[in-house]
C-alpha cells in the first residue's frame, strides 16, 4: 500500500513498517521539473509544504536512496521486497 501523506495524516496502528524512498531535494526538484515542466521555486513551495525530509526518515523503518539511475532503484526495490518476503514467510 502507497500512502503517499502518511507521515501528515497518521499514525497508523496496521502498518507494521515504513518504507521511505528518499532522494536529495536538489534531484527531487529537478525530476518534477522535468515531470511537471514547472519551475523551480514553485517545486519548492510543494515541497515545503509537505513533512519535512528528517520527518520522513525518522518515520521509517526502511529507506531507498534514489538518487540514482532506474536500474540501482530497481536492484534496491528487488533486495528490500526479498527482505519482506522473508519477514511474511
Amino acid at each position: 500500500m502507497a500512502i503517499p501523506l502518511l507521515i501528515e495524516t497518521g499514525p497508523y496502528p496496521f502498518i507494521d513498517r515504513i518504507l521511505v524512498v528518499d532522494a536529495h531535494e536538489t534531484t527531487q526538484i529537478k525530476r518534477l521539473q522535468i515531470r511537471d515542466q514547472a519551475k523551480a521555486e514553485e517545486l519548492q513551495k510543494i515541497l515545503a509544504s509537505q513533512s519535512s525530509r528528517a520527518q520522513r526518515l525518522a518515520a521509517a523503518q526502511d529507506l531507498i536512496e534514489n538518487n540514482g539511475k532506474l536500474e540501482e532503484l530497481q536492484a534496491k526495490v528487488d533486495e528490500l521486497h526479498q527482505f519482506y518476503l522473508s519477514l511474511a514467510g
